[in-house]
């Protein structure tokens, strides 16, 4: 969302990790699932429909729900190490919001890498890498400390805090 406001300022865009459920919602009883589930629908129905709008994309849905995002976001991690953040986090991306692939399969986390130009191999074995998990938890304790519980979240100038998408 960034990218076209970078195109013509002197932005610096550093992306952190800050997974909503790191582990999903399993440890949620179906009714306070179904509870979560309403309470945030109605904002999401609405985000997608600004965002399909804003900037004229169809076929744009909200994916699957309860899906657990901590590998991705270490997948993240791996990914900015080897150059190739940007082409990860496009297919995660569109794996969310256009294929409505679930992001917690280990499965789907590696075809998004290999789409985006990484080993498999090397993928595979990222989740076993300190670094990479130490990362997320540093953006997690990041964003805490900011008072950050929602994304999108922006902190410009190390002095401003935007929540909430806003256009470009």
């Amino acid at each position: 969302m960034l990218e076209r406001p970078a195109e013509r300022y002197p932005l610096d865009l550093i992306p952190k990790a800050f997974p909503l459920w790191p582990e999903g919602l399993s440890h949620l009883s179906s009714e306070e699932s179904e509870a979560l589930w309403i309470r945030t629908h109605a904002a999401d129905v609405r985000a997608v429909a600004a965002a399909r709008a804003w900037l004229g994309v169809e076929g744009m849905s909200l994916g699957p729900w309860d899906v657990g995002t901590k590998p991705a976001h270490i997948g993240a991690e791996f990914a900015a190490a080897r150059g190739r953040l940007k082409e990860y986090r496009h297919a995660l991306f569109a794996a969310q919001f256009h294929r409505e692939l679930r992001l917690d399969s280990r499965e789907t986390l590696c075809a998004l890498a290999i789409e985006a130009g990484l080993s498999a191999d090397e993928f595979n074995a990222a989740p076993e890498e300190e670094a990479h998990r130490r990362a997320v938890e540093d953006d997690v304790a990041l964003a805490a400390r900011l008072g950050i519980t929602a994304v999108p979240a922006l902190v410009l100038d190390r002095r401003y805090l935007v929540v909430g998408a806003r256009p470009p």
